[in-house]
């Protein structure tokens, strides 16, 4: 593994696992069971997991989700206090999330993602235990036509990653994730108009300290991780890109301060 891009918002780590492993990980989405985004919201409360998940747009395409997700601690099993235990397998429970480790292909990305953001990830992500009490990973499938809008990830995380498990992958398939970082520093005020589109979207209302950033191609066995509250999106994947796919594992780290009373609630 090695980090190939670093910022004070964003890190890019490329090569994380052995090919072998990448390989057992794509295997495990090419015969799981994915359904829309639209009709799965496992991670949820069990009350609002039908219907509509308004954090995709109606006009951002029909992107594919596992039926699981999976999450893993940021310290061993036997350090976790008995009162956040009880109350994480009650958020598992009801939102079908298996704690790592899940007995799934899964698992040596699990481990090596909780590993990496102990020892490696605590500039953008904060310290493991004291910061972010766990880490997220949920299935992505987005074919041809499907994307994701401008958005920031702020309120419940400390930050987000992506990881890339599709075999191949080329300039012209699209599919990038894109990121405000400071490249252009021009003062801009801005409302972020992107989501007036969609009727049941609000608009989002923030100043904007740049107007510049990066792509990052979403290259096979890499990963890209942000801090909180950055500007992000995910662009289309092109027609061109055929019946290839953009596979990823996509999560967020769930902050300290307030993930015991969200998952107990």
């Amino acid at each position: 593994m090695e980090i190939t891009f670093e910022s004070d918002v964003c890190a890019v780590f490329d090569d994380v696992l052995p090919v072998d492993q990448v390989g057992a990980i794509f295997e495990y989405f090419r015969t799981s069971d994915f359904k829309l985004v639209h009709e799965s919201r496992g991670n949820m409360p069990r009350a609002f997991q039908n219907g509509y998940k308004r954090a995709w747009r109606f006009d951002e395409g029909n992107a594919l989700t596992a039926a699981s997700g999976f999450a893993a601690f940021g310290m061993a099993a036997d350090q976790v206090p008995p009162s956040i235990a009880k109350v994480a397998q009650k958020w598992a429970d009801e939102r079908q999330t298996k704690f790592y480790p899940s007995g799934t292909a899964l698992d040596p990305f699990l481990g090596a993602l909780r590993q990496l953001a102990i020892d490696r990830l605590s500039p953008w992500v904060g310290r493991a235990g004291v910061d972010w009490l766990a880490v997220t990973a949920t299935p992505y499938i987005h074919p041809p036509g499907v994307g994701m809008s401008w958005h920031a990830d702020e309120v419940l995380y400390t930050g987000a990653y992506s990881y890339f498990v599709h075999p191949e992958w080329d300039a012209e398939f699209g599919g990038e994730f894109l990121v405000y970082d400071g490249a252009v520093k021009k003062k801009v005020t801005s409302g972020w108009n992107n989501r007036r589109f969609d009727p049941l979207s609000t608009r989002m209302a923030q100043e904007v300290g740049h107007t510049g950033g990066r792509f990052i191609e979403p290259l096979p066995n890499r990963m890209i991780v942000i801090r909180r509250g950055v500007m992000h999106k995910v662009a289309k994947v092109s027609h061109l890109a055929g019946s290839h796919v953009r596979a990823s594992m996509t999560g967020f780290f769930l902050d300290a301060a307030v993930a015991p009373q969200v998952m107990g609630g």
